[in-house]
């Protein structure tokens, strides 16, 4: 993490680091999170989590360009990008596909993201995310839902993450 300082209204601010905040999925924020949700849990039925082939392509359609599917490696546990969204893409100015979380960049951010994700894959249970990025003093920030995948209804072996972004990230990228 990086050093902090006191802004005008008194609240602690970083110059450069992320930070994950945990947020209840009871009242997800974002109308097409919140259905892609849903989605999930009918899907799910009496497993305690639904397998990739479960969906349509259509089902994900609102959400479509926002959405990363990893598969999961064990073994070392790992996370390998097998969708890269086309929004999450330009928000980034890079295409991950194919590439393993532990690739990302800076490493506070991957850090932070292989934490959330061997998390939700270690539980087998959703989680939704306000990640707060800060470069330089200036943050920007995002929602993220982590939804588990199993073809055995039962481990996870792909995670279906959902992300809203109020502004494009890239800029806090560029130097990292």
């Amino acid at each position: 993490m990086g050093r902090r300082h006191l802004s005008g209204r008194g609240r602690l601010k970083m110059r450069d680091g992320a930070i994950s905040n945990a947020l209840p999925l009871d009242d997800i924020p974002h109308e097409d999170m919140a259905a892609l949700h849903r989605l999930w849990l009918r899907a799910k039925k009496d497993r305690r989590m639904p397998a990739r082939s479960d969906f349509l392509p259509e089902d994900f359609a609102p959400m479509l360009g926002r959405i990363v599917l990893f598969d999961v490696h064990r073994n070392p546990l790992e996370f390998v990008c097998r969708l890269y969204g086309s929004q999450i893409r330009n928000v980034y100015n890079e295409d991950m596909t194919g590439r393993s979380i532990s690739e990302f960049r800076p490493p506070d951010y991957r850090d932070l993201l292989l934490r959330d994700y061997r998390d939700m894959a270690e539980n087998g249970e959703p989680r939704l995310h306000r990640i707060e990025v800060y470069r330089d003093y200036k943050q920007l920030h995002y929602d993220r839902l982590l939804l588990p995948l199993g073809a055995n209804g039962e481990t996870v072996d792909m995670v279906l993450a959902a992300s809203v972004y109020i502004e494009n990230l890239a800029r806090l990228f560029e130097t990292s």
